[in-house]
């Protein structure tokens, strides 16, 4: 995190969506307020939350580990614990696991778009829970308040966890759970 953070502020600046694309996730967010019967967006706290799988799934002789259900809902409950009125929108790439691991008592709302479009809109929510993956990542970075990660990404004394260092991967004031 260290390269990057002093240009913090030239890359919001630089990394941006197009108008375009940024106009279908602003439409997306719309229709999400109006669903659940809000559509000013007053007194809305809108969380992304981007759940990676895939190929991540069949990584664990790597010493790698996906987030679990219980990430999810102790990242849920940081958020729940902290604001009111609050719209979970979810991204993934394993969209049935997601659907069927999100916590149940909540208002949420699972996306699919092309990944531009789901980046766009996470990115556009107030906050992000991210699992694991770069896709997540830029997701809570963009949206730029508060990030809540999986911090159990590696096993201990595994090769993975030697070569990583989640100073270097984290960025600052996010929190992990």
């Amino acid at each position: 995190m260290e390269y990057f953070f002093p240009f913090r502020k030239l890359l919001r600046e630089q990394l941006t969506f197009r108008k375009e694309i940024l106009k279908i996730a602003n439409e997306n967010i719309a229709k999400i307020l109006s669903k659940f019967g809000n559509i000013s967006g007053y007194n809305i706290t809108l969380v992304g939350v981007h759940i990676r799988r895939g190929y991540m799934v069949n990584m664990g002789d790597n010493g790698f580990n996906v987030a679990s259900p219980e990430y999810l809902t102790r990242a849920v409950d940081y958020f729940k614990d902290r604001y009111q009125n609050i719209i979970f929108i979810v991204a993934s790439n394993g969209m049935s696991w997601a659907q069927r691991n999100m916590p149940s008592n909540i208002s949420v709302e699972f996306i699919q778009n092309s990944a531009v479009v789901d980046m766009a809109t996470l990115a556009t929510c107030n906050n992000t829970i991210i699992t694991v993956g770069s896709f997540g990542w830029w997701s809570g970075w963009l949206a730029g308040r508060e990030v809540t990660y999986f911090k159990w990404q590696d096993k201990p004394g595994s090769g993975y966890a030697k070569r990583i260092n989640y100073k270097d991967y984290f960025y600052p004031g996010w929190i992990g759970l």
